[in-house]
């Protein structure tokens, strides 16, 4: 969330729940709840709005971080025994899920707004929803994906020996990457798209 590319991505994604309907917009939470009208001023009210927060999450996250890091210097003096660990573990557990829970607040703010309006539209299935995201996501998107998985996988792999215990399961990790990597390309050109 530190980048701009990131920053543009999930904004991207947050608009994304927003489809052009006449001179306003259909909002649906996650791109598959129900459809509900809102206005072309409403939807960027909810689009800025989200833009702010999405702001001011990076800076708290950033500024808990090192209160959090502070802390931990100052209370902890034992930094190698068990209560120490199992702190530090808390404190970072503790700080990512106040994150992820103020994001789930932030991106669901429209559908707390429009709370109790008029569905004008039914719920997309999940395959109807599948459709609509990869028809939006470029073949880039899809290729830099598991480009970036697939590095992942290869940087793990090259410093063991994968015939020899567990490490034959990344084989299997290897093979079920790149079948996935086909079957969506298989559904993308079914769907057409970018």
């Amino acid at each position: 969330m530190f980048g701009n590319r990131s920053y543009e991505r999930s904004r991207q994604l947050f608009n994304d729940q927003f489809e052009r309907n006449g001179s306003g917009y259909l909002y649906r939470k996650g791109m598959r709840s129900a459809a509900v009208q809102v206005s072309a001023e409403e939807r960027d009210r909810f689009v800025a709005a989200f833009a702010r927060a999405q702001r001011r999450s990076t800076y708290v996250l950033v500024a808990g971080t090192v209160l959090v890091i502070l802390l931990l210097a100052l209370l902890v003096p034992d930094t190698d025994g068990r209560i120490s660990e199992f702190i530090t573990y808390g404190a970072v557990g503790l700080l990512v899920g106040l994150f992820a829970l103020y994001w789930h607040w932030i991106w669901n703010a429209p559908a707390r707004a429009v709370r109790g309006r008029t569905q004008v539209g039914v719920g997309r299935t999940r395959s109807e929803t599948r459709r609509v995201i990869l028809s939006r996501m470029s073949w880039g998107q899809l290729a830099t994906g598991y480009a970036a998985i697939g590095y992942g996988w290869w940087r793990v792999a090259a410093g063991h020996d994968l015939l020899i215990g567990w490490w034959r399961l990344w084989i299997a990790v290897g093979i079920g990457l790149v079948g996935l990597a086909i079957w969506q390309a298989f559904q993308k050109l079914a769907v057409g798209g970018a």
